[in-house]
């Protein structure tokens, strides 16, 4: 059974390299290739420092992404290396040249690009942890040749409904990409809400409903283009959510007129933000107004 894996021929290219002298100098020119292309990283990094640096301060300055900055800035060296390492893989794979040292570096490169990113970007322990977990696991199929068996395992488990055929991988790579673009989508929602925030010539009320509304648009946007890009024919599932819709429109009644009401609220501006509002011998301060 192991014949049939990936695995068995590494262990016999590893016997071959062993004992060929010709795979061994390949090889090691591979190995040269990739030190030769880190340091180049670190070339176009230390050149192009003064212009990441003024790009850095601008995008600081003006959307006050420091959280950002900083990160993607003491990984340059890495990203650098990573696009090398992929454009020499693709390079020599045109020229019929099997650069197999050089792909297994720009993966791990990957990995280690990922998991700094996630531990400087994600503010949760867990979810940070749990994203290290899926670039090791994809990373470590990618090498051993078992990323596309396992994928092909993984789509041959399947559901039809009607005409839409939803795979285990489907799902997977759904659940992955909606994550992430979710995780984009809210933090351009609170980076525009903080802009509008500070436009002077909105009112509280206002600001609280454009942001919002905002954030609902976002949100919509970021499952459409989640669902899209797995391959799911959004048109397939119109009857299907139809009748999913109509279902929580009967049980979720009274959400969608606290919704509503909210945003007759913010319209006519009868509550905002700073209101003092007293209801029998309690009071207190409206500090912020949502959607609901």
């Amino acid at each position: 059974m192991l014949e049939n894996l990936p695995i068995s021929d590494w262990l016999h290219r590893a016997g071959e390299v062993a004992l060929s002298r010709e795979i061994l100098e390949v090889a090691v020119l591979q190995l040269v290739l990739v030190f030769g292309i880190f340091a180049l990283a670190w070339g176009i990094r230390l050149a192009t420092c003064p212009l990441t640096a003024r790009l850095a301060e601008r995008v600081e300055e003006y959307f006050r992404w420091s959280w950002l900055t900083a990160p993607l800035s003491r990984l340059a060296t890495l990203i650098y290396a990573w696009l090398l390492l992929v454009i020499a893989k693709r390079v020599g794979h045109r020229f019929g040249l099997d650069f197999e040292l050089v792909g297994i570096a720009a993966s791990l490169t990957a990995v280690w690009i990922v998991l700094a990113a996630s531990a400087a970007l994600l503010r949760d322990a867990l979810i940070a942890r749990l994203v290290a977990v899926i670039a090791w696991i994809v990373a470590a199929l990618d090498i051993t040749g078992l990323l596309t068996p396992t994928e092909t395992v993984l789509d041959s488990v399947a559901l039809t409904v009607g005409a839409v055929r939803i795979s285990l991988l489907i799902v997977i790579k759904a659940v992955l990409v909606i994550a992430v673009l979710l995780w984009a989508a809210l933090g351009l929602a609170r980076l525009i809400g903080a802009r509008i925030r500070d436009v002077t010539g909105l009112s509280p009320s206002v600001q609280a409903l454009t942001s919002n509304l905002l954030k609902i648009a976002l949100i919509s946007l970021a499952l459409a283009i989640g669902l899209n890009t797995v391959g799911i024919d959004l048109t397939g599932l119109a009857i299907f959510s139809g009748a999913v819709g109509v279902g929580l429109g009967f049980g979720l009644q009274k959400i969608v007129s606290n919704f509503v009401s909210g945003i007759i609220l913010l319209l006519e501006r009868s509550i905002k933000p700073g209101d003092v509002i007293e209801v029998g011998h309690t009071y207190g301060l409206v500090t912020s107004v949502g959607a609901r």
